[in-house]
Parts: structure tokens; C-alpha cells; sequence
């Protein structure tokens, strides 16, 4: 069975451990999309929220109104993957600077959030940082010194890998094992 794969702004009903793709949305390529190939190339069973819509979706939507359903639908998902699957931030690089406002803005804000929810509930949480995004050094001290059991990788494959051996620790490696002797 095929894992399904969520987006923004869309609701579906899912069984079996989630992986949310947390990170930012703008100002950067579509990092999410890549992780999904990358996930899915290893366990095409597992399931994964990304709170990246569709480009033609933002269109359609002011912002009050995209921010609004957008915080609701990362909150439920976040909440969901914490309880049962896991949450991996990827904290790509800048592409194309917006001189209206900081980059990843709401992203840290949420890193942050969900660093102090991990020290209180430690469910499954993987950081990646890519070279080059703002304030890394800080981010890198900070959760060296507030979680010292979290690892920060700086490649997405990397970071999928590790969230998926926390979620399946041994299921994602038979499956691609059976799926290259076929």
C-alpha cells in the first residue's frame, strides 16, 4: 500500500504513522518535494504532511485567510505526527529574498515551539540545516545546549533517512531491501 501524501490546505484521513515536512514555505525551492521522493524511495508506505500548497492555491486566497486555514492545518498535522509518526524540520537555504520580510520568519518561530514541546514530550523529531540559512550557528548552539540528543544534519537525504529509522526502526530497511530483489 502506497503512503499518502498530504498538502495543504487539504484534510484526508490517514492511517498508520506521519512524517510532517516542517520548514519554510517561501523564498526557497520546493525542498519539500524532494524530501517526499527521497522518503518515499525508502518507504513508499509511509505517510507525510507537507504544509507546502500548490502554487496555484495561493492565489486563490487572501492572506488573512491562507494564514488562518494554514495555521490550522499545520497545527492539526504537527499535533498528529508528534502523537503517533514523527516531525522533521528542514531549514533550506534562502533562494529568492523578499525585501518585505524576513526569511522563514514563521518557520523558526515554529522550530522553536516545537524544540520546547520535544524536551517536554520527546516524540520523534529530526532537524536538518542547510548551509547558508540565516541564524544556523545560533539554531546549532541552541539545540546543542537545550536538546543535546538531537542531531542536526545538513543533507535532506540524511535527515529522511534518520526520521524514518525513528519511526520504522527496522521496517523501512526490509522494505527496500524486498523492493531491490524484486
Amino acid at each position: 500500500m502506497k503512503g499518502k501524501v498530504i498538502v495543504a490546505p487539504n484534510y484526508r484521513k490517514i492511517i498508520g504513522p506521519l512524517i510532517f515536512l516542517g520548514g519554510p514555505r517561501a523564498g526557497t525551492g520546493r525542498w519539500q518535494d524532494r524530501a517526499i521522493d527521497i522518503i518515499h524511495s525508502i518507504n513508499r508506505e509511509a505517510n507525510i504532511a507537507s504544509p507546502r500548497r500548490h502554487p496555484e492555491l495561493d492565489n486563490l486566497l487572501s492572506h488573512s485567510e491562507m494564514d488562518d486555514d494554514q495555521m490550522k492545518w499545520d497545527d492539526f498535522y504537527l499535533e498528529r505526527a508528534a502523537k503517533k509518526g514523527g516531525i522533521m524540520f528542514w531549514l533550506a537555504e534562502e533562494d529568492e529574498h523578499n525585501y518585505d520580510s524576513d526569511y522563514a520568519q514563521i518557520s523558526r518561530f515554529m522550530l522553536g515551539k516545537w524544540m520546547v514541546r520535544y524536551q517536554r514530550d520527546k516524540f520523534n523529531f529530526v532537524l536538518g540545516v542547510e548551509n547558508g540559512f540565516p541564524c544556523s550557528s545560533y539554531i546549532r548552539k541552541s539545540f546543542a545546549r537545550e536538546c543535546p540528543d538531537i542531531k542536526i544534519y545538513s543533507s535532506i537525504s540524511d535527515a529522511c533517512r534518520v526520521m524514518l529509522d525513528k519511526i520504522y526502526p527496522d521496517e523501512h530497511n526490509l522494505l527496500s531491501e524486498r523492493e531491490g530483489k524484486k
